[in-house]
């Protein structure tokens, strides 16, 4: 195994799933020699891939027409960390000089400050914990730069990154000479992550990672990353973009708020996946007129590649062979919903004049539905709802119309209106 190159925070699926397997396509192809050491973000659950830094990938999906399946494995992960058990040899990563570039996937809500005291143990906190991570660096190699790439679903990703450290730096007192190596050799770069991740089903191996064949990394800037991260020339769908922003708004607001448009409702349905709320042909119809009625007026571009990018993701909906889990897309949703559907409200309400029904009843059952995933609170969505003229007013009514007729028949009321 390579030296180890890259830093990630996040054990999930969805890195295993999409970057390290990105690094193992670029590994394979004999393009990056490197190797990656992984930190598990929560202090909560066992770590079982700190036994089994390998696990085996499954690709299945349909590509022009044409199944495809693919089995591999990924060996690029040296090892996995936790960080409540072992911070001090997670910080003593920071001394290996080949470790230059630092990916995360904490969620939406991950990217957010909270007050913390300077380590002297594990920081909840994943900005506090980077910037433990990052002062080390300093103290160890002060010439010596590093590439932030947070892989995190929200808008400025980089630029909020480096926000929310930059203030623990002035909480910390950690110095005028560590800010000016922060901001002048610490790169945080803004990207955009896209593919369907899913975790293994019953009688799998639990460390199988299960994915569809399309994938999007994105990253904001020149292209000056290959020569550390070659994954482009490793034939993957990289692109380097000064307007991350419109392919960012495109995948949120129609693959996400897709997502975010069914899961609610296909719960309350008794739906368990994606694939079985695409299968019933109220739910499927509703979620194909809210990404193409609603959503789609709100985004900015040509629109025939808006049409076919909406086509495109219903066919990934579709797919047979993934079971992406309705309450795994559930857990942190009171971020999710904040950042996935009400700003299309927003924008349909600014530019319409009118709140768009099929989303209003969506986030109606997010706040309706009786939450059992983890970061699901309602009382944060109330209050942005109120920011939105005529929004809460609407969703009440939607809330009323959901109890009286239950979800199917408030969809079907949306599709008739």
């Amino acid at each position: 195994m390579g030296e180890p190159r890259v830093l990630q925070f996040g054990t999930g699926v969805f890195l295993r799933g999409h970057f390290d397997w990105m690094l193992q396509r670029a590994k394979d192809a004999g393009l990056w020699d490197g190797s990656v050491i992984g930190v598990k973000l929560t202090p909560r659950g066992e770590l079982a891939l700190a036994e089994r830094p390998s696990y085996p990938h499954m690709s299945r999906g349909v590509v022009d027409g044409i199944p495809v399946e693919e089995h591999s494995k990924v060996t690029v992960v040296e090892s996995w960390l936790h960080p409540y058990e072992s911070w001090p040899v997670v910080l003593g990563t920071a001394r290996l000089l080949t470790l230059d570039v630092v990916v995360s996937n904490s969620t939406e809500a991950g990217i957010a400050y909270a007050p913390a005291s300077p380590p002297g143990t594990c920081p909840d906190p994943f900005p506090a914990k980077l910037l433990a991570w990052l002062h080390m660096r300093f103290e160890a190699h002060p010439n010596r730069g590093v590439t932030v790439l947070p892989l995190e679903l929200i808008d400025d990703n980089g630029a909020r990154l480096r926000e929310v450290v930059e203030r623990y730096v002035d909480d910390w007192c950690l110095g005028t000479a560590f800010g000016v190596w922060l901001r002048d050799r610490v790169s945080f770069r803004s990207t955009l992550v896209d593919r369907i991740v899913t975790k293994p089903g019953d009688g799998d191996d639990p460390l199988l990672v299960v994915a569809e064949p399309y994938h999007l990394l994105a990253i904001e800037g020149d292209d000056s990353l290959e020569e550390r991260l070659p994954l482009r020339a490793a034939g993957l769908n990289v692109v380097y973009t000064d307007d991350l922003a419109s392919y960012r708004t495109r995948k949120v607001r129609v693959l996400n708020g897709a997502h975010h448009a069914m899961i609610f409702l296909g719960l309350m349905c008794g739906k368990g996946n994606v694939k079985e709320c695409m299968d019933d042909p109220v739910v499927s119809a509703f979620v194909e007129h809210v990404i193409v009625g609603e959503v789609l007026p709100t985004i900015d571009g040509d629109g025939t590649e808006l049409r076919q990018y909406a086509e495109t993701t219903l066919d990934r909906f579709r797919n047979p062979h993934l079971d992406h889990r309705l309450s795994a897309i559930a857990l942190n949703s009171c971020a999710k919903v904040q950042v996935r559907l009400l700003p299309t409200i927003a924008d349909a309400v600014a530019t319409q004049g009118a709140v768009p029904p099929g989303l209003v009843l969506a986030v109606a059952a997010y706040c309706a539905y009786d939450h059992e995933a983890d970061g699901c609170e309602v009382e944060p969505v109330r209050t942005a709802i109120a920011e939105v003229p005529g929004l809460a007013a609407a969703i009440d009514v939607a809330i009323q119309d959901l109890e009286a007729k239950g979800p199917l028949e408030a969809m079907k009321r949306v599709l008739d209106s």
